[in-house]
């Protein structure tokens, strides 16, 4: 299952897309999934999930943070959409446009528009060099 149960930085946000796919988020506490269909997701984060440092998702991309994500409604056919983010909920629009926004710390929120391969550049510096020299070991 999703890492990060029973925590404000896990799985969230779940918004149904004009595609029939569900989006959500899955805040920055990192994670480890594996899809109906036997897709592998991982998400390390030094706030909660360093183990998964390294390693690689499905689609041979090593992925940081919280991710925005799509599904089909069966569990199947699994998309990362970005990357990096710190805790967002998230909103789409007719087009397919996703909007997301971070969920708490005001004067730290920042909205923004979700592209597919973004890194919204939420860790720290010194945790993206580590996670950078872990990575580059495999």
């Amino acid at each position: 299952g999703f890492d990060g149960r029973n925590h404000d930085h896990g799985l969230h946000s779940l918004v149904g897309g004009p595609n029939g796919q569900w989006y959500f988020n899955h805040g920055n506490k990192g994670m480890t999934v594996t899809t109906k269909d036997g897709k592998l997701i991982s998400a390390a984060s030094y706030y909660g999930n360093q183990r998964n440092i390294g390693k690689k998702s499905f689609d041979g991309r090593t992925y940081t943070g919280g991710l925005t994500l799509r599904i089909n409604p069966d569990g199947t056919g699994a998309t990362v959409i970005n990357q990096n983010n710190r805790n967002s909920d998230l909103g789409i629009s007719s087009f397919g446009d996703i909007f997301q926004v971070d969920n708490d710390d005001p004067a730290h929120s920042r909205a923004s528009w979700a592209i597919e391969y973004g890194n919204y550049g939420w860790t720290k510096p010194q945790a993206a060099m580590a996670l950078i020299f872990f990575t580059n070991l495999y």
